[in-house]
């Protein structure tokens, strides 16, 4: 009977596995991939669809169900007496599909033949058999897909043509495992069953060779062959229905890139990652890096872009992994606390040891899990929300709200660019000078931010992101767009940039890559040149601001260090502001500097700097309740500044900010409100003619 200690402790052992395995994924997802950061892959995974992957888990039990027959099946027919109940196979199931890929070459699958062999005393040339044969019939069951796939007229003729080649690779495997396993090991065992060995040792070895060539022959000849065929077609039914359902629940956060991916190109790319995974040599954990690269190279081969099917196959991989690990996990505790039958003192205090140890270890192994996951986690919430905020809605204004934005406008002549979610997703938007007319430049379902206007104000550059939805705090997922400012015509002029700005001629873009790249990008002939290097991928350069002529960077050190400073040529650098400022920027003449930091009446305010030998001085604070600043960014003759500021919140891209605009060197309560909306606006830029 099971006492509540034991209950206890394998709740407790289950849980740290649990937290122990989502750590690690959160940590060999950041380090193994660089340009992909773990902020996207949780984000995709908690948007996963919550049917998806309860359906995921209902089919991982059925197929668990299904493998546990078939092995019981296996080793009735390879003449076992003392074959475990269903549940112990279950358990033992459930376990070996934990730890099947844990180790490269799948020697995983060995954790099966010692938990029935210690734990159930089963026969061990019975349990070498029926493993063996069940992996024979797995290949048995994966070709029969294969060969239904390819009689569908849904491939490309290249794709068609792979998959010929993989069939026909996995026809030549299938018949000589058939033939290795079923005939091979009795024939070979009839001409040596009367040869013997001087030393006993080799006697034994041949003793269980000819052991395993009888089950080997009993299972044959058994009549129980077509029974395990169709078991293992089930399973593999069961597994690839369950792991597409959930590849289409994760699909949504990727936009259109996988809505309409036929079943048939999902579970091709899905049988590629786990044969890629299952055959790889390399010592890779949990097949993480092995398994993505045959999905990626499915994918892109099928017609799909390789940045955002990493982020899938990872997204795939992680979410699979945890709630297989978490089955498996329980399984392998409840296995420990039952098998076995215990008769003598001695295998008393033995289980009772063993019981203690992993009681031991269970306490361990949960008070590092639950550190690593929590530091895993406080990383993670630094790179901003997971999800995009509420698009709120437009407020009314007053008469003499609306007399004041008139005046303020009047005698103006250019326009307004910033980025806003108002229309349901974070778009560029324009506000024409002096009419104050709104309306958005881009309609694209994904993020777009950071716009900047060229110097002859005929074009826009601004950033995208890969994927539906990523923080602007995630300085990885994202491309550079160029638009044009008047009929919207837009190219995608460099892929894996952020941040981009203009150069005083407007010939090149100037942009960050990676997070500590500061590079340059020629837009006559696309060459790029890296400017400024962090010299650590964790020392984030954000929004770097560039002087040509004294060849120096402003910038904010976010990572590894923290830090407001100017960066020129070798190692100089100086530390504008308190350090803890941000957003440091150039004016248009390149005569100062000017810059977010404390001070202000809601903690933030804009900070100006006019001698690199002096400090800098409160530049604006804005009159409460709107007076949190951020985004400052003056026009080209240096006249005009256009901000963000919220009454409550922080967060760049998901607090209510409105735009303000503010004749430089007037009275705080000079500066206007232009936008009056709920929703979130960012990042604004001004032109003036």
């Amino acid at each position: 009977m099971i006492r509540r200690r034991d209950i206890f402790i394998r709740i407790l052992y289950s849980a740290a596995i649990s937290f122990g395995v989502i750590a690690l994924i959160f940590r060999l997802v950041s380090a193994s991939h660089p340009g992909v950061s773990a902020a996207q892959v949780v984000g995709a995974v908690r948007n996963a669809s919550l049917a998806a992957v309860g359906i995921y888990l209902l089919c991982q039990l059925l197929q668990a169900f299904l493998r546990s027959v078939r092995y019981g099946v296996l080793l009735k027919a390879g003449g076992e007496q003392n074959v475990p109940s269903l549940f112990h196979l279950y358990l033992t199931t459930m376990t070996r599909n934990m730890l099947v890929d844990m180790l490269p070459a799948r020697l995983g699958e060995l954790s099966y033949i010692a938990m029935l062999n210690k734990g159930y005393r089963v026969r061990g040339e019975d349990c070498v058999s029926s493993l063996a044969l069940s992996m024979l019939f797995d290949f048995v069951a994966l070709l029969l897909i294969a060969a239904v796939i390819i009689a569908l007229p849904v491939l490309g003729q290249s794709a068609h043509q792979l998959l010929l080649i993989s069939t026909g690779i996995l026809l030549v495997i299938t018949l000589a495992g058939w033939m290795a396993l079923l005939y091979a090991p009795g024939w070979i065992s009839a001409k040596l069953r009367a040869v013997r060995f001087q030393r006993p040792a080799l006697n034994r070895m041949f003793g269980f060779l000819h052991r395993l060539a009888d089950a080997f022959t009993f299972t044959r000849r058994s009549g129980r062959l077509t029974a395990v065929v169709a078991l293992s077609l089930g399973v593999r039914l069961v597994k690839y229905a369950g792991l597409y359902l959930l590849f289409a629940g994760i699909a949504p956060a990727f936009g259109g890139h996988f809505a309409e991916a036929s079943p048939v190109a999902v579970i091709i790319a899905l049988i590629t990652a786990e044969g890629t995974a299952s055959l790889a040599l390399l010592p890779t954990f949990m097949s993480f890096g092995t398994y993505e690269a045959g999905g990626l190279a499915a994918l892109t081969l099928l017609g799909f872009p390789a940045d955002v099917s990493i982020v899938m196959m990872l997204s795939m991989h992680v979410l699979s992994q945890f709630i297989d690990y978490t089955l498996g996990g329980m399984a392998l505790v409840v296995f420990t606390f039952s098998a076995g039958s215990p008769k003598t003192e001695k295998e008393m205090k033995t289980i009772t040891r063993r019981k203690i140890l992993i009681a031991s270890a269970a306490v361990i192994l949960l008070v590092f899990a639950a550190a690593a996951a929590a530091f895993s986690w406080r990383g993670i919430k630094k790179s901003g929300s997971l999800t995009p905020p509420k698009a709120g809605h437009e407020e009314g204004l007053s008469r003499e709200q609306r007399n004041k934005l008139r005046q303020a406008l009047r005698e103006l002549d250019g326009f307004i660019v910033w980025s806003s979610n108002r229309g349901g997703n974070h778009d560029i938007w324009k506000m024409d000078l002096p009419s104050g007319k709104i309306r958005p430049l881009t309609s694209h379902p994904h993020t777009e931010t950071y716009p900047r206007i060229s110097p002859d104000g005929s074009q826009i550059v601004f950033c995208r992101t890969k994927i539906p939805w990523a923080s602007q705090r995630d300085p990885l997922p994202w491309d550079v767009v160029v638009m044009d400012a008047e009929n919207g015509k837009e190219l995608k002029i460099i892929p894996d940039g952020n941040t981009p700005t203009w150069a005083a001629d407007g010939k090149s873009v100037y942009f960050q890559r990676r997070a500590s790249l500061f590079v340059r990008h020629s837009l006559e002939d696309g060459t790029e040149t890296i400017l400024f290097d962090s010299g650590d991928p964790k020392v984030h350069l954000q929004t770097p601001d560039y002087n040509e002529d004294a060849r120096r960077l402003a910038v904010t050190l976010r990572g590894r260090q923290r830090d407001t400073v100017l960066l020129g040529r070798g190692e100089e650098r100086l530390r504008v502001g308190s350090g803890r400022g941000c957003q440091l920027a150039w004016s248009p003449d390149h005569g100062f500097l000017y810059y977010v930091d404390h001070g202000g009446q809601m903690k933030n305010a804009v900070w100006k700097l006019e001698s690199r030998r002096a400090g800098g001085a409160l530049w604006l604070d804005l009159p409460l309740p709107w007076s949190h600043e951020y985004f400052p960014r003056l026009s080209p003759g240096g006249k005009y500044m256009v901000l963000g500021a919220c009454e409550k919140g922080h967060e760049h891209d998901a607090a209510d900010y409105e735009i303000f605009l503010w004749p430089v060197d007037q009275p705080a309560e000079a500066a206007v409100r232009i936008t009056h909306h709920t929703g979130n606006d960012c990042w604004p830029d001004i032109f003036i003619r």
